[in-house]
């Protein structure tokens, strides 16, 4: 019943819902879901609606996250399923708007493809374990110290 008040009868004024497949254990997910958050106090005129992968469609692969489902009209209008839906590996708030802009979601100010995310190097096979740890510690504003005091 919540879904469908928050996503078809919002949606049937001609009002875009997005809605974001969430999931802790997928990192592409969790940098999507970041990013939704803060294109949400961007764009207020565009609802976007967060559910756990699992609680939104029993059975869906994490090998499809990130995923959206953008509503329009009380249907379905479009699907970003998987990275490449989202520009491949590199996602980032900037990316994800220019994407949604281009598909006549929401209206951006960028010119062009942003670059991709600094954290992209988190998935070359050139790079140390300690920096991946570092990265990723660092965009989750986690404090990681490798050494610890107990013996």
């Amino acid at each position: 019943p919540d879904r469908n008040r928050e996503v078809n009868e919002e949606s049937k004024n001609g009002q875009w819902v997005i809605i974001n497949l969430t999931c802790d254990a997928v990192w592409n997910a969790r940098v999507v879901e970041h990013a939704i958050r803060e294109l949400a106090q961007k764009h207020d005129y565009v609802k976007f609606v967060s559910i756990k992968s699992t609680s939104a469609i029993e059975g869906w692969p994490d090998s499809n996250l990130p995923t959206l489902f953008l509503y329009r009209d009380g249907v379905l209008q479009k699907q970003c399923v998987g990275i490449d839906a989202f520009g491949g590996a590199g996602v980032n708030v900037d990316r994800i708007e220019w994407r949604l802009a281009n598909l006549g979601v929401l209206k951006s100010e960028l010119q062009e493809e942003p670059s991709r995310s600094k954290y992209d190097k988190v998935g070359s096979p050139n790079i140390s374990l300690e920096d991946k740890i570092h990265q990723l510690s660092t965009n989750d504003r986690i404090i990681f110290d490798p050494f610890d005091d107990v013996d």
